[in-house]
């Protein structure tokens, strides 16, 4: 459900992958995290920092943009 917020953000909003890259890097952090039980905790704190900051960037590039417009859009 996260990346689909992202990902409509970028295409209706505000074009940058930002964060999406900062999600995608949270979403590394989460699922490593399966794999290294005994740093459990450890991985988990960056993962939830940077899939929460993602969130935070799309909403406030949506903000700021407020849906103006490229050359290249196409809705």
């Amino acid at each position: 459900i996260g990346s689909i917020s992202l990902y409509h953000g970028f295409k209706k909003h505000h074009h940058s992958w930002r964060p999406m890259i900062v999600f995608f890097i949270g979403f590394v952090f989460l699922v490593s995290k399966q794999f290294f039980a005994h740093v459990e905790t450890w991985l988990l704190i960056p993962a939830v920092i940077f899939i929460v900051s993602a969130h935070l960037l799309n909403f406030r590039y949506c903000r700021l943009h407020n849906h103006a417009h490229k050359d290249d859009c196409n809705h």
